[in-house]
């Protein structure tokens, strides 16, 4: 599919967004400090930046004033049906570095939010993606994930703490070898 340019809103003088996500100041002659003549400022591809949470974004200038926006946030404002800035956007694929017009959908935040909890980028918060793991919830607690499974009548057989989620899923699949469990499914193929 070929990149389409649009004029960026409120900022049509100024710069383009592309159906890509990229971003580019438009060809304009502007004056010049303290005398009559003008100068050309070219055409010219801007450089994007993740934020904190992966999306990219792009500080833009009008009247000597700068402005940071996301991307997809513009993006979906010039290609988007009935998108208006500040609405919710979903990237499909659940890439925020990709702001494509094709990768976005109108969204709302619990639909967004259990995209990424269904794409596997944003766990549901306290909860292990692993089997008879758990998250600590105590604020004094060292450990984050418990593990343990049930064994002998005892609900919490072999219970303890770790700091990484991982570590508390291998220590899981010990424990079923340790006492030579063969029927329930394991979270890694083999315990290193």
């Amino acid at each position: 599919m070929p990149e389409i340019w649009k004029d960026i809103k409120e900022y049509e003088d100024h710069y383009e967004v592309s159906s890509l996500g990229h971003i580019r100041t438009k060809e304009r002659r502007v004056p010049c400090k303290g005398d009559n003549k003008t100068r050309l400022i070219k055409a010219k591809i801007r450089k994007t930046f993740p934020n904190k949470k992966g999306y990219l974004i792009v500080t833009l200038s009008k009247q000597n004033v700068l402005k940071t926006f996301t991307v997809h946030q513009l993006v979906g404002q010039a290609f988007i049906p009935g998108f208006i800035q500040g609405m919710e956007l979903n990237h499909k694929d659940g890439k925020p570095g990709n702001p494509a017009a094709a990768n976005l959908e109108i969204s709302d935040p619990s639909h967004n939010q259990l995209h990424a909890v269904r794409t596997g980028l944003s766990p549901k918060q306290g909860i292990s993606k692993y089997r008879n793991v758990s998250y600590v919830r105590h604020p004094r607690a060292k450990s984050r994930w418990a593990a343990s499974i049930r064994h002998d009548g005892k609900s919490s057989y072999g219970w303890k703490t770790f700091m990484i989620e991982e570590d508390a899923a291998k220590y899981v699949d010990y424990l079923l070898d340790s006492i030579g469990d063969t029927s329930r499914t394991r979270n890694f193929s083999s315990f290193p």
